[in-house]
């Protein structure tokens, strides 16, 4: 069910903002031969800053984090989907197509993302010089990470180009990987799951002061 409404809505959500954003800009890159590669690095750009402000904005976080809340890593880990991502993705797509980006082809392009399914795993180990280019199971795995200098680190989606350019890199040093949340759950119920960050965040906004404050917890 998750990942028919993740499929359905989520998609027709971000092509619907695709549409938005391409009907209120007057540019348009055709796709072709040539610029396959320039929406490939576009649609990678799109899931680094999607993926980054899901880490990074609190409000995201308590959405994204039922993706990281397993102690486990491997294969099940991908399908921990989260509700309300699909917003968020289509928020951060309307100034990509109105860049002149086609919703469609933009939209295929960046579908390539669901390759990561099969590297939730501990199976495979260092890949060498794949880990340092490419979305891999060992630097993907650190970014499932809550070691303190692991976090907020690998958003890339098929490649690591975007993480590597803009300072968010890193490979596993010499200190075990410890996958999950920073916050213990002790539940493997999905309500419970689903609502577990979102419950400190609304404690935290109910107890700031005033507007600016509440705003600035979000």
């Amino acid at each position: 069910q998750a990942i028919l409404i993740d499929g359905i809505v989520g998609n027709g959500a971000i092509l619907a903002a695709l549409v938005l954003g391409s009907r209120v800009s007057h540019w348009h890159i055709p796709f072709n031969l040539y610029t396959i590669p320039l929406y490939f690095l576009a649609a990678e750009f799109w899931h680094y800053i999607y993926h980054r402000l899901g880490h990074e904005v609190r409000v995201f976080w308590a959405d994204h984090s039922i993706h990281h809340s397993s102690r486990e890593y491997e294969f099940f880990t991908s399908w921990r989907l989260t509700p309300f991502t699909f917003a968020y993705k289509a928020l951060t797509a309307i100034p990509l197509a109105m860049l002149g980006f086609g919703p469609v082809a933009f939209l295929l392009m960046a579908k390539g993302i669901s390759f990561q399914t099969f590297i939730h795993t501990q199976r495979i180990g260092s890949m060498g010089w794949f880990d340092r280019w490419f979305c891999s199971p060992v630097n993907h795995g650190l970014h499932h990470a809550c070691n303190p200098q692991y976090i907020d680190k690998n958003y890339g989606g098929m490649t690591v180009i975007w993480d590597r350019l803009l300072g968010t890199f890193m490979l596993p040093g010499e200190e075990t990987v410890k996958f999950g949340i920073t916050k213990e759950l002790h539940t493997n119920n999905p309500f419970k799951i689903w609502a577990f960050e979102f419950k400190y965040l609304l404690a935290d906004l109910f107890h700031a002061p005033g507007l600016s404050a509440k705003i600035r917890v979000l």
